[in-house]
């Protein structure tokens, strides 16, 4: 329906049969055409009602796709803050910092049914600290979605760290109560990437695209038949207006179908999730390592006491 050579074996056919059908007309045998007017209004009808409904499931799919998304990015984030209060060790931190980020590429990939390697973002993840090479090459080699590597990575982490928490009176009750609070965020992260995964290989079923195209090409049939005693030579114009919305309509469902694609005009814009992600974990890591004062008391003042609203020695 979309490829050039079909538009071109539309044409032809609108041409062909108007003038067939004109040429009934001039013999007088022509009336018959001119009484599908009910069959075609039928039809034109219940092709609109069948469009409208497969775009608005397109549509719900691409809107999906994009809340998933955005939980995403809140529990990516969010799960990289609650390390940096609740985690101590430095290097521990970092990892899960950079775990997270790589997590957000490797959805990107996965959605893209690429892999972090083939993907073009592994020279920048390296380049940048956040994986390594020899890292890089057992997730590529390892049969299971690349993204959950990253997810087992992040619960490794919170499991050994709140496993070495110094305050011993309260050791039990702060290490469940950490451990439940970031293994809430790491279980929104693994909801969002499954909810995606569904989405994505869960598209339209073939059956109902077959139907869809069986009812386009009877409506074109009948209704160039019918609308040819009236336009008579403009026939092949008008309808070739029509099959143009109609193939428009049909294109963008069929983009917003799967979301996760390259197609900057209808697909979700990934590579600016994932940048923002990257940038505001960045953020979150500065706050911790680079400040020179802890968040809790703020800095210093110019005479050495904490500016917490008394200047007073």
């Amino acid at each position: 329906l979309y490829g050039p050579e079909i538009i071109f074996a539309h044409l032809l056919f609108w041409a062909i049969s108007s003038a067939i059908i004109l040429c009934f007309e001039d013999n007088g045998k022509g009336s018959f055409f001119s009484q599908l007017n009910t069959i075609t209004v039928f039809l034109g009808g219940f092709l609109s009602f069948a469009l409208v409904c497969r775009t608005n499931i397109c549509y719900s799919r691409w809107w999906e796709g994009r809340c998933l998304w955005g939980s995403l990015i809140y529990a990516a984030i969010n799960v990289v803050q609650q390390g940096s209060s609740w985690i101590d060790e430095t290097v521990r931190f970092h990892r899960l910092a950079c775990s997270t980020i790589g997590f957000a590429y490797a959805c990107k990939a996965q959605l893209r049914s690429s892999s972090l390697q083939d993907d073009g973002d592994a020279p920048f993840l390296i380049e940048n600290g956040i994986l390594c090479q020899e890292e890089l090459d057992a997730i590529v080699t390892q049969k299971g979605w690349q993204p959950y590597y990253f997810l087992d990575v992040m619960r490794a982490i919170i499991n050994q760290e709140c496993g070495t928490l110094k305050d011993a009176a309260n050791t039990l009750d702060v290490k469940v109560a950490h451990h439940m609070a970031m293994e809430d965020s790491i279980n929104v992260l693994s909801t969002s990437i499954g909810g995606m995964i569904r989405v994505k290989a869960t598209g339209l079923p073939q059956g109902y695209n077959s139907f869809q195209m069986v009812l386009c090409m009877v409506f074109f049939v009948v209704a160039s038949v019918r609308f040819t005693p009236d336009i008579g030579w403009w026939t092949p114009v008008g309808m070739g207006l029509i099959y143009h919305v109609i193939r428009m309509i049909l294109v963008i469902g069929n983009d917003m179908e799967d979301p996760f694609g390259t197609d900057r005009r209808t697909d979700l814009p990934a590579e600016l999730f994932c940048e923002a992600i990257h940038r505001q974990i960045k953020a979150v890591y500065d706050r911790k390592i680079i400040l020179s004062y802890d968040l809790d008391k703020g800095p210093k003042s110019v005479s050495g006491v904490y500016n917490n609203g008394d200047n007073s020695a």
